[in-house]
């Protein structure tokens, strides 16, 4: 019995420590995303790196840890935002996901259309924004999920 205890109780610790190890990462990666925000094209290697570790793990576990509450734009749907492409126009995108939520241009001239948000000030939502170049090209689409 104290055999399979010990390895009950370690698979626990080890448990854990991945969960905590996840939300150090998040949280260190919340915070750089928010400089990013702001400074759109200073995507540095730790940036890149918790992306990587980020995309597949805060897609799926961490709404299941965490209850998320997501504003979503009147037109968009999931599978049209996974179909977006680095290269598309705006008007491509527009007519693939609707009119966004929101558009900021930020003055290295990227402009970023928001197609979700968080419900309140406190929620957890998953981030679906698509970043264009100056010409009106995406660059990227940002999917990610946010805990607050």
């Amino acid at each position: 019995m104290t055999g399979k205890r010990s390895i009950t109780v370690l698979a626990s610790f080890v448990a854990i420590a991945v969960l905590s190890a996840t939300c150090v990462v998040a949280a260190a990666y919340h915070v750089q995303r928010s400089y990013d925000l702001y400074h759109p094209t200073k995507e540095d290697t730790f940036t890149r790196i918790t992306k990587s570790m980020l995309s597949p793990v805060g897609e799926v576990l961490f709404p299941m840890i965490c209850p998320e509450r997501t504003r979503y734009a009147s037109a968009y749907r999931e599978e049209a935002f996974r179909s977006v492409k680095p290269g598309m126009t705006e008007h491509d995108v527009q007519r693939s996901l609707g009119e966004p939520l929101l558009r900021k241009t930020f003055p290295d001239g990227e402009t970023v259309w928001y197609y979700s948000k968080q419900s309140t000030e406190r929620d957890n939502y998953f981030v679906r924004n698509i970043v264009f170049d100056q010409r009106g090209r995406v660059v990227r689409c940002d999917a990610e999920f946010y805990m607050d």
